[in-house]
């Protein structure tokens, strides 16, 4: 087929942290047979100029854009390369991508122009890539304001794209493939760079925790599991009584205490969210916070009932996972997940952990909806029954 050019985002640690381009997407990407052009397309922040010149030891040119607006970022990046009518964009770490898929997507968009040349919504997108028209990503590119459904659209115009489809047409491209048990041996016996603590920069206004922050109402008593390196935990305090942020990494409670300071209305402690039992008592809590954790610990159903054990009767959970994609292979990608979820499955899971479900919705690439639309996550909000 003709060759197409690719842009690759990614942020300078992904870069400066790797050994070689084969523990990134590059390593097979320059030998594909369809890819002509490949451009590394960086946040023009701390760490991209050691970034780029990296990547030009490996041979490879980057380019440094918008921090924020990716959107614009990637039309930049597009202009330097061989013109074509849209943006093939992978991440960096997406390393095991199925080109072959990647070809389709890209046929299919030459075939019959939309804005959007997508997998189904039942396919792992870090295994395909995001083959959008260059007018579309023009349009997102001048959204104004700063709400925060702007603020994500201009970072992630895919996610936008599939969350509006009044607006935009995309195309879900079939047949996508489902692989066998030995091609996915083979993906999950090789090493993945998959960083789970995705570090946006503290200018950054769109992550989870901002699409939460306005629905919890001020004066809250908040429990936050697995804060990381603390930002969301100093955003909910913005407006609560107090919010406790755990987690079970002693260096993330340093960093966290280190960017923000404690006081009456902001704690760190480490704790193991299978187990954790605050100082202050059982049901001290109002409101538990647990955005991608499940899937992390050996045993969900006992942090469950910890969470459970913390919240006061009637005291409300906002508990996050990954929904498990059925293809291409059945099984996560994400070595720090031990699982993934099923929708009925967490469902039943909390109904069975003494929580009645309030409200369900689906997660598509940062963007948050009905619950049909959900591609890669599920949000609940529950209330402990008693």
């Amino acid at each position: 087929m003709e060759p197409y050019s690719v842009i690759v985002q990614a942020g300078p640690d992904e870069i400066l942290h790797a050994r070689e381009p084969h523990d990134l997407v590059f390593g097979f990407l320059r030998r594909w047979p369809s890819v002509g052009d490949v451009l590394v397309a960086l946040p023009d922040m701390e760490g991209a100029a050691e970034a780029a010149g990296k990547l030009s030891s490996w041979g490879i040119r980057a380019f440094l854009g918008d921090p924020y607006n990716v959107c614009r970022r990637l039309l930049a990046a597009q202009a330097e390369m061989a013109a074509q009518a849209f943006n093939v964009r992978l991440l960096a770490i997406w390393k095991h991508a199925d080109l072959h898929y990647v070809d389709r997507l890209v046929t299919a968009m030459r075939e019959e122009p939309a804005d959007l040349a997508a997998p189904p919504r039942d396919f792992d997108v870090t295994l395909a890539a995001d083959v959008a028209s260059l007018e579309a990503v023009e349009r997102i590119a001048g959204i104004g304001g700063d709400s925060q459904e702007a603020l994500r659209a201009r970072f992630n115009p895919w996610g936008y794209m599939e969350m509006h489809p009044e607006s935009f047409r995309v195309r879900y491209i079939e047949p996508a493939p489902r692989y066998g048990g030995d091609r996915v041996r083979e993906i999950l016996g090789d090493g993945r760079c998959h960083p789970e603590n995705e570090f946006f920069g503290r200018q950054y206004q769109g992550s989870r925790y901002h699409f939460l922050a306005p629905r919890i109402p001020a004066g809250q008593r908040i429990l936050d599991i697995a804060c990381g390196s603390g930002f969301g935990s100093a955003l909910l305090a913005e407006r609560a009584d107090v919010v406790v942020g755990v987690d079970y990494l002693e260096e993330y409670v340093a960093r966290a205490r280190e960017r923000y300071p404690e006081g009456p209305r902001l704690r760190f402690l480490a704790g193991d969210g299978q187990q954790f039992r605050y100082e202050g008592g059982a049901g001290w809590f109002d409101l538990a916070v647990s955005l991608h954790t499940l899937e992390h610990v050996p045993d969900d159903s006992a942090m469950l009932a910890a969470l459970r054990m913390n919240l006061r009767p009637g005291g409300r959970l906002i508990l996050e996972v990954p929904i498990l994609m059925d293809r291409p292979l059945g099984v996560p990608i994400n070595p720090y997940h031990l699982r993934e979820y099923r929708r009925q499955e967490i469902l039943d899971q909390v109904r069975e952990a003494g929580f009645r479900i309030d409200e369900r919705v689906g997660g598509c690439r940062e963007f948050y909806g009905r619950e049909e639309q959900a591609r890669d996550s599920l949000q609940i909000w529950a209330t402990r029954m008693d």
